[in-house]
């Protein structure tokens, strides 16, 4: 018929990616929203805002009971520690690293005043009771050396805790069931893994 259908395909292709773009642009907006606002709400404790933008975020609206229940810090705290590098949560349980933590203890509960070992780190558990948190044990490795730097890493399932410290010295190989009683030696900075159990509540 001699119809040239060019000049509308072309702004129905431009309409299109035109909308394509705006939607795009609109979730990421509101996207950078969920993740500010979840922040603000799980760090600082504040209330969710209210107003139509907000109406259907899903971490905002669905969940709006969140809220700050603690502050945790360590028994000893001291300057440099690093108190919460590492944490690893399960069930009401809660272990926190501290890898540069000081004291020359050795063991669980030991005395946490000597801060004769720098940088040797430990491992804070805490408890949950109801809505109250409480420090249940203060982990070290038994081999304690300055620089080791226990704490690096954590990870908790029900009453194992594994702890690294990527900087432990022994030159020690494969799997021990015999703890090390003193510092590591021989192999400058090959780390350790200690595993932990609870055997009581």
């Amino acid at each position: 018929s001699g119809y040239d259908n060019t000049a509308h395909s072309t702004t129905h292709t431009r309409r299109t990616v035109e909308k394509v773009a705006d939607t795009i642009k609109k979730r990421s907006i509101k996207r950078i929203a969920e993740i500010v606002l979840l922040f603000a709400i799980l760090v600082g404790g504040c209330e969710p805002p209210s107003g139509p933008f907000f109406a259907d975020l899903p971490y905002i609206r669905p969940y709006p009971d969140w809220f700050a229940q603690t502050y945790l810090k360590a028994s000893n705290t001291g300057t440099g520690d690093l108190f919460g590098y590492s944490v690893a949560l399960s069930g009401d349980t809660l272990a926190v690293g501290a890898q540069r933590e000081d004291s020359n203890a050795t063991g669980v509960n030991g005395t946490q005043t000597d801060n004769s070992a720098l940088d040797s780190g430990a491992v804070y558990v805490f408890t949950r009771s109801g809505a109250t948190w409480s420090q249940s044990a203060y982990l070290k490795a038994s081999n304690t050396g300055a620089g080791d730097e226990l704490g690096t890493s954590v990870a908790l399932s029900g009453d194992t805790l594994a702890i690294g410290a990527f900087k432990e010295d022994s030159n020690a190989t494969g799997v021990s069931t015999t703890t090390p009683t003193t510092a590591g030696s021989g192999a400058s900075d090959s780390g350790a893994v200690y595993v932990v159990q609870r055997t009581t509540r």
